[in-house]
């Protein structure tokens, strides 16, 4: 599966850290394992504000605990363009 890469994971300039809990579940549940998170988004502009909203998101759940994966749609087109899929038909 085609995932993103974040590109500075911890970079969150706009929270007040002293406001905010890190990790606030830790601790609280069986096993201690964090919630998994799968990210989509749909634009594969280079500038998309929906990638962007995203991996700001992504950014404060691994700030909570999360683990998160970022899924990139653009890798996805290139290679069903690669096995020459016809988008059109029903798979």
């Amino acid at each position: 599966m085609p995932l993103r890469d974040l590109a500075d994971p911890d970079h969150l300039p706009a929270l007040g850290r002293r406001y905010a809990l890190d990790q606030p579940a830790l601790g609280r549940g069986a096993g201690d394992l964090p919630p998994r998170i799968l990210l989509l988004y749909g634009s594969q502009h280079e500038r998309s504000y929906s990638r962007l909203c995203i991996e700001e998101a992504a950014r404060l759940l691994r700030f909570f605990g999360c683990k998160t994966r970022i899924f990139d749609p653009s890798r996805l087109l290139n290679l069903l363009q690669g096995r020459r899929i016809d988008l059109g038909t029903k798979l």
